[in-house]
C-alpha cells in the first residue's frame, strides 16, 4: 500500500511551539537581554534565540527573521524532493543559499521579499528541464511561501552529478572549499591588530591571507582560515572580546599575472552572471579570494574560468 501524504488529505494540521524568557526592562530599551528560549514538542530539542544585532541582540543566536527564512528554505526542499520522488526523479544533492529582504519602513517593518537559491545535483541523464518544472511546482505548493505576504522567489542552479564531481575537482586543485573569510571589527587604536593576531596565534591558527582597513573609525577586518579551524578560530576571538560579525564561504581564482586586465574579465564575467563581489583580497599563495552573494552561480563561471586561465606549471 502505498503511503499517504498529509497534504493531498482535508485534514487541519495544527502546530505548538512554547517560549519562556525571563529578565528585566526596567532599565529601559537598550540593555535588556534579548535570549529566549522555544520549544517545539514533540520534537526533544530547545531552540535559543534573540534578536538581530540590529535590535539589541546577539548574533551567536538565530532570530526571527532568520527563522522565518529558514523555514521557507526548508519548505521548499521537502516540497521539492517528495514530487521528485514521486516523480522517480533522482536528487542526490541539496543546498540553498537563501536572503530575505526587511528594508526600514515607518508604516512598519516586514520582510518584503524571499530569494530562495537552490543548487541542485541529479543523477546523470535526468532532464534538466524536468527538474527546473518540479522545482517551481515544489514552490507553487510550499506551505510557508504560501503562507507569507513576502515575495517569494526561488532561483536555481541545476546540474548533473557528473558536472558537480568534475566542478568540485577543480575547485580541490585551486583550494576553493577549504578556506573561510572571518570579518572582524577592530577599534581604530594601537594594538588592535596585535590582540588579534596574538589570540589565533595562541589558539594555534595560522592565517592564509587577507587585510584590515579603517572606514567611520571603525577598523573591517577580513582573514582568510583553514575550514576546520574557522569555528576554533571565532571561539577564541570572542572570548578575547573581538567582534567576529561573520564567517563567510569563499570562492577562489587564479589570475595570470603576466596577462593584463586579467581581474577585470574575471569580474565582468561574474557581473553577467548576476554575481556581485562584497570582498575581495589575495591569499599568500596568489589566489584570489572572493566573497559573493551567489555562489551556487559563481563557482561555473570560475571552474571555466579555471580550465583556460590556469598559469602554466
Amino acid at each position: 500500500m502505498s503511503p499517504t501524504y498529509g497534504w493531498f488529505m482535508k485534514v487541519t494540521h495544527s502546530y505548538h511551539a512554547s517560549l519562556v524568557w525571563s529578565g528585566s526592562t526596567g532599565a529601559g530599551y537598550r540593555v535588556y537581554d534579548r535570549t529566549h528560549r522555544v520549544a517545539m514538542p514533540p520534537a526533544v530539542a530547545e531552540l535559543e534565540l534573540s534578536a538581530d544585532p540590529s535590535f539589541g541582540g546577539e548574533d551567536r543566536q538565530p532570530n526571527p527573521e532568520q527563522l522565518l527564512l529558514a523555514a521557507a528554505s526548508s519548505c521548499q526542499l521537502l516540497s521539492f524532493l517528495a514530487l521528485a520522488a514521486r516523480a522517480g526523479i533522482d536528487v542526490v544533492h541539496y543546498e540553498d543559499d537563501a536572503e530575505a529582504i526587511m528594508p526600514s519602513a515607518r508604516d512598519g517593518m516586514r520582510i518584503t521579499a524571499i530569494v530562495l537559491r537552490p543548487q541542485i545535483v541529479v543523477a546523470d541523464g535526468t532532464g534538466i528541464d524536468d527538474v527546473r518544472d518540479l522545482v517551481h511546482t515544489a514552490h507553487e505548493s510550499c506551505y510557508i511561501a504560501n503562507s507569507l505576504t513576502a515575495d517569494v522567489t526561488v532561483d536555481p542552479f541545476i546540474e548533473h552529478a557528473r558536472q558537480s564531481t568534475q566542478a568540485v575537482r577543480s575547485r580541490q586543485r585551486n583550494g576553493a572549499g577549504a578556506m573561510k573569510d572571518i570579518e572582524l571589527r577592530l577599534a581604530d587604536q594601537p594594538g588592535s591588530l596585535a590582540a588579534m593576531a596574538l589570540t589565533l596565534g595562541e589558539a594555534g591558527i595560522s592565517v592564509e591571507g587577507g587585510g584590515v582597513f579603517v572606514a567611520d573609525g571603525t577598523g573591517i577586518a577580513h582573514f582568510l582560515i583553514a575550514d576546520h579551524q574557522a569555528a576554533t578560530a571565532a571561539d577564541a576571538l570572542r572570548r578575547a572580546d573581538i567582534e567576529v560579525v561573520a564567517v563567510h564561504d569563499t570562492v577562489l581564482a587564479r589570475l595570470r599575472q603576466d596577462v593584463p586586465g586579467q581581474l577585470g574579465a574575471l569580474c565582468k564575467r561574474l557581473a553577467d552572471a548576476g554575481v556581485n563581489i562584497t570582498t575581495q583580497y589575495s591569499d599568500h599563495q596568489g589566489q584570489l579570494v572572493l566573497l559573493v552573494d551567489k555562489a551556487a552561480h559563481a563557482q561555473p563561471v570560475l571552474d571555466t574560468w579555471t580550465t583556460r586561465h590556469e598559469p602554466p606549471g
